[in-house]
């Protein structure tokens, strides 16, 4: 429901800031949009079964899905040339320790 909210708010933003809408016409777009809403729902699906599998601690899952900041950067790098900083590295070599951390 939050990203319901949160779409349509930043919708309306644009829309006063004075941007145009695409039109939701073409079944490209329409699969585009079936596909984002249909991987966001995976996605909380896989997170909210591994919560509760048995013997894992409810964090650990939290821990690794707090790391997409780093996967992005990672992936970044790897696809558009993105140079990663002294901050950039230090930041990810924390989030890996703090994932082994709670993990362990």
């Amino acid at each position: 429901m939050a990203m319901i909210v949160g779409g349509v708010a930043s919708a309306a933003i644009a829309v006063a800031k004075g941007h145009s809408m695409p039109a939701v016409s073409s079944p490209q777009t329409i699969w585009i949009i079936l596909a984002i809403a249909a991987s966001g729902t995976l996605g909380n699906v896989i997170l909210l079964r591994s919560m509760a599998t048995p013997g894992l601690p409810a964090g650990v899952p939290l821990a690794i899905g707090a790391a997409y900041p780093l996967v992005a950067t990672l992936l970044a790098w790897v696809f558009l040339a993105e140079s990663i900083g002294a901050r950039q590295l230090l930041g990810m070599l924390l989030v890996v320790a703090g994932v082994i951390a709670i993990s362990i």
